[in-house]
């Protein structure tokens, strides 16, 4: 007796399916571990059948292909929407980013909102969940970036401080002479050292944060 169900796919001599999956292979900028495998499937086949396992790794690769393909048209039917929800403008947000977060991130509030009609129960819940990662991601790579200006302000601060109580009749930059010069760093000038800290200097006269009063003295003597 024949079992109920869907025919199963056969990928021996099924040339076109298997040209279909190389090309949407070829198109994935992020690989995940069964994408790898299928990769390095493609490059040992030489034709005939294929190996049972490989045609397991590459059912799960067309379920990914025709997945993706739902999501894309998804995407394109938010971008043309004057009006979007929440979720909807945060998925169009990740698809402007180009990073390997961005991009998983942006399937997985896909697929919420491809799900967002079957499971209306679950909805809310997975939405919270999946904001909050998405939340405490951005939120790492927000501290990250005040950590760094955090020091940067501290050591800003304690060189004009240095610079008060110790050469105040210096100027900002003069005193920054006078304490490399005082670890040997510019006098006497090791050749190399010398070139490395004009340049640096150079490129800070540059900045457009940098202050007028400051330029003509980044610029050492030549």
């Amino acid at each position: 007796m024949a079992k109920a169900g869907r025919k199963p796919i056969d990928f021996n001599d099924n040339a076109e399916l298997l040209g279909e999956l190389d090309t949407y292979l070829s198109s994935l900028k992020y690989l995940k571990a069964n994408d790898k495998r299928c990769i390095q499937f493609y490059k040992e086949f030489a034709g005939g059948e294929v190996p049972k396992e490989d045609q397991k790794w590459l059912l799960a690769l067309r379920r990914d292909m025709l997945a993706q393909r739902k999501r894309d048209a998804l995407l394109k039917e938010i971008s043309a929407k004057e009006y979007v929800s929440e979720l909807e403008m945060l998925a169009w947000q990740l698809s402007q980013n180009d990073d390997r977060d961005s991009f998983f991130n942006l399937q997985k509030v896909l697929d919420l909102l491809l799900s967002k009609k079957n499971e209306k129960q679950t909805f809310n819940t997975k939405k919270k969940e999946l904001e909050r990662k998405i939340y405490e991601q951005e939120k790492k790579q927000v501290s990250k970036a005040k950590m760094e200006n955090q020091k940067k302000f501290f050591l800003g601060g304690l060189l004009l401080k240095l610079h008060k109580q110790l050469e105040p009749k210096q100027t900002e930059l003069e005193f920054l002479r006078t304490l490399l010069e005082g670890y040997g760093v510019m006098s006497p000038f090791p050749y190399d050292k010398t070139w490395l800290l004009r340049d640096l200097l150079r490129e800070l006269a540059d900045d457009p944060r940098c202050p007028d009063e400051y330029i003509e003295e980044l610029y050492p003597d030549s």
